[in-house]
């Protein structure tokens, strides 16, 4: 890996601080991951914990016109964010702007607990949405300089698996606290595990570790160009934008209504203002175009966000398939999701070891995307009549992918990025994850109500299409006559392999991004890497 010139001309504090770098020891090490895991565990169980509260929600606040922003008022800051916690991690050290970051977090969920009232909620999702920006890229960041190269992969690999286990397990927790404690405890849950957090990142991290750049001696302005506050004020309102677009297109507003139109007009023209403000501030804007070019870091993004589009895709509507085709509870369609879950574990585990070698990441990564995009292509040939050993086997295919793709391209930024590019580079792949996520079930969306609607007025006229939509997957049976409830169960069936189509072609851009990562792993040099890395890299090649 050629040496870049900007890294060659980094601050000679930074250099000194990376040849005297000494990683913790194993004990002090696994009590910080642990925090690391619980802190991760919550950010995600927050994407989808209100899933079964959101009735009980309602009942209190009399709110339907709001219930939209109680999950996207959460996600949107949650990516506006990220890129901005990625200078904060580049400039302070990262005990400092993580623990900083999971004390929004609380706070946020602090006042989700305690709302009075429907804004006091969204205002509470919003703020722990900001903390939560930085909780997944501040565990990655930390992972990187707590843990060997030799042995990150297995770190990461336990990272990823505790976001997806977070993912599906959401709707089953949100649904047990509201039964038999109250909608409050799916936020007031995460206080004390937040603290247990803090303690243990705030106890066993070494307080100066991560910070890559110096800001003693800088005036007001330079801080302002260091921190690209400009294109950050352009960023976040854009992010947000843009988000509010996917969301509402095709859904609460046609895609070709005046309210959408507007928003993509808008976030075309913010676009244009930020990119123009990136070309002028270069290595110090919020994206750093030079980054953008390198291959390690643009195969990897592109192969995280379409494994991350079809990962959740699979896991929202293989959910509802249960529900509706199967007519499984909600509680049973969880334990038949149980096949991919534990396959995403056992397959973290096995890619946490080959990714311990960073040569075998983009074997990895192209194997997992591989992996997905077979069992995507099988759950389309799912109908009503599908026997267990299909849905189950499919499941299986697609979580080993999943679980394969959990640390390979977080290694493989790791091991061909400079240390200094790391918080920036994090965060840009954190971004582009949370940006498809929300474009991906966007489409999701799209896709499964058209069809739907076309399948029901092709196959039952008679029926209110509206009506149906409005039971959602669970009380079908008291809108739906019992001699149609066939043709609803065949039209949802086809909707929602329709949906997994839009996984499949994820999957297999995602083989495209795997197949563009640096195959031949070449050992750092400094000041790309501390001695202790250096020796690492001499084992492994």
């Amino acid at each position: 890996m050629s040496t870049n010139a900007e890294a060659e001309e980094s601050s000679v504090d930074t250099k000194k601080e990376l040849e005297s770098f000494e990683y913790p020891g194993l004990g002090r090490t696994l009590l910080v991951t642990a925090g690391l895991y619980l802190s991760a565990f919550c950010m995600t169980l927050d994407n989808t914990i209100l899933a079964t509260a959101i009735p009980s929600i309602l009942d209190e606040f009399r709110s339907i016109n709001d219930v939209g922003w109680y999950g996207s008022s959460f996600i949107i800051m949650g990516t506006a964010f990220q890129l901005f916690f990625g200078k904060l991690y580049s400039s302070f050290p990262v005990k400092w702007v993580f623990i900083a970051a999971v004390m929004i977090f609380e706070l946020g969920s602090f006042i989700c607990g305690a709302a009075r009232n429907s804004p006091m909620l969204i205002a509470g999702r919003a703020i722990a949405g900001v903390g939560g920006a930085g909780i997944l890229s501040g565990a990655m960041l930390i992972v990187s300089v707590t843990v060997p190269l030799a042995r990150r992969g297995i770190y990461l690999g336990g990272l990823g698996a505790i976001q997806v286990i977070a993912s599906i397990a959401g709707p089953q927790i949100g649904g047990a606290l509201t039964d038999y404690v109250s909608w409050r405890g799916c936020f007031y849950l995460n206080l004390p595990i937040g603290l247990i957090t803090l303690l243990l990142v705030g106890c066993f991290l070494r307080g100066g570790t991560g910070a890559t750049e110096s800001l003693s001696g800088k005036t007001w302005r330079e801080l302002l160009e260091h921190f690209d506050l400009y294109g950050t004020a352009i960023f976040v309102p854009m992010t947000v934008v843009l988000l509010l677009a996917l969301q509402w297109g095709g859904t609460r507003y046609p895609w070709n209504s005046p309210t959408i139109v507007a928003l993509l007009a808008v976030v075309a023209a913010l676009l244009v203002a930020f990119i123009l403000i990136q070309r002028r501030m270069q290595d110090k804007g919020t994206i750093s175009v030079r980054l953008l070019r390198n291959r390690a870091m643009w195969s990897s993004a592109l192969f995280g966000m379409c494994l991350s589009g079809a990962m959740f895709i699979l896991i929202y509507y293989l959910a509802m398939w249960f529900q509706t085709v199967k007519h499984a509870s909600a509680s049973e369609s969880a334990t038949m999701c149980l096949p991919m879950m534990v396959s995403i574990i056992i397959a973290s585990l096995v890619g946490g070891v080959a990714t311990s070698y960073p040569r075998f990441c983009a074997p990895t990564a192209t194997a997992a995307g591989i992996f997905v995009s077979v069992g995507a292509g099988l759950l389309t040939t799912l109908g009503p009549d599908s026997g267990h050993a299909s849905w189950i086997g499919y499941q299986v295919l697609c979580g080993t992918g999943v679980g394969l793709a959990a640390q390979s391209a977080m290694v493989a930024i790791q091991a061909h990025l400079p240390a200094a590019d790391l918080p920036m580079a994090i965060a840009i792949y954190t971004f582009s994850q949370g940006t498809s996520t929300a474009l991906s079930l966007s489409i999701g969306e799209n896709v499964f109500t058209n069809e739907l609607v076309r399948q029901l007025k092709s196959k039952a006229p008679s029926l209110s299409t509206q009506a149906i939509l409005q039971a959602g997957a669970t009380a079908l049976e008291g809108v739906v006559p019992s001699n149609l409830r066939p043709v609803v169960q065949q039209a949802y069936n086809e909707a929602i392999v329709g949906v997994f189509y839009i996984a499949l072609a994820y999957a297999v851009v995602s083989v495209l991004g795997a197949m563009c990562f640096v195959w031949k792993y070449q050992k750092p040099t400094a000041p790309e890497a501390s001695p202790q890395e250096m020796k690492d890299a001499n084992e492994q090649v």
